[in-house]
């Protein structure tokens, strides 16, 4: 008698135990469900789904440990118990703005992907969400991070920054929200010390600061290097300072960068702030 065929959840729901079957439900191109629970690493797709009570973090660290792979974040609010940590070539898409909600409770958790200056994280997407009430130091933090892209996501109410992204290279950023803050609405620094990594080659599509209680944007280069960006019709809107704020310091100034249909109003501060440094 033939064996039974399998779609992939059928028989991920027959194998595991009921705990598990909300996040470990590989969708492998050109596999059979045997073949996919066998040959998980199959190198064409990976991805774990993660439905709201799921384990974010547990799923994460199954595709870091096949060298990558995407989190599904399913439709609902996922309530964190912890900070995110991201990683290597481990992307986190869920399926929209206000529709996947990553609920931090006013708590210290957020999103985190930080890398080093001798090994930075790579190669992630993150899309598709809304990350909100974090009491962390940004409810996003991205650090020592090239080749990423962040699209279609909102962070909001957050009692600090909502996002803040720090010695970072090579990444674009479309239609990513950051709204209703207590603090910045968005930081650019650089921390490292070692100077090999400056701020560098990035671009925001589409991007907004709404109703921040600090700065919309900020841009901070007193310490080190941040340099040839551009932003493209990214307004900031009724934050309680500036709308865009860029800080040069004596030694590293921020340079190179362009500013194309970029609306500041509305704003307690100075609709634009640039230091004579800044060129």
């Amino acid at each position: 008698m033939p064996e039974k065929e399998y779609t992939n959840e059928e028989k991920m729901d027959e194998v595991l135990p009921i705990n598990q079957r909300n996040f470990l439900k590989p969708d492998i191109i050109g596999q059979t469900a045997r073949e996919s629970l066998v040959d998980y690493s199959n190198p064409r797709r990976k991805e774990i789904a993660v439905s709201p009570g799921g384990d974010i973090q547990a799923a994460i660290n199954i595709l870091d440990a096949e060298g990558g792979g995407t989190v599904l974040l399913k439709v609902g609010t996922h309530h964190l118990t912890s900070t995110i940590s991201g990683k290597d070539g481990v992307s986190i898409i869920g399926e929209g703005i206000d529709i996947t909600i990553i609920e931090c409770g006013g708590s210290a958790y957020g999103l985190d992907y930080t890398g080093t200056a001798a090994i930075p994280l790579q190669n992630f997407k993150l899309e598709d969400f809304t990350l909100q009430n974090s009491n962390n130091a940004a409810g996003m933090n991205i650090s020592f991070c090239f080749n990423w892209t962040m699209e279609n996501v909102k962070v909001f109410s957050c009692d600090q920054v909502g996002i803040s992204i720090n010695a970072s290279q090579a990444y674009s950023l479309n239609n990513v929200r950051s709204t209703f803050n207590t603090g910045n609405g968005w930081n650019f620094i650089n921390t490292d010390a070692s100077l090999s990594t400056p701020h560098q080659g990035f671009i925001l599509i589409n991007c907004y600061a709404l109703e921040n209680t600090g700065i919309g944007f900020s841009f901070v280069s007193s310490t080190y290097k941040i340099q040839e960006f551009t932003l493209l019709n990214c307004p900031s809107f009724s934050n309680g300072a500036d709308g865009f704020d860029f800080d040069s310091g004596a030694t590293y100034i921020i340079r190179d960068i362009f500013l194309v249909s970029c609306i500041s109003d509305e704003n307690s501060g100075n609709g634009y702030d640039v230091n004579s440094l800044t060129t």
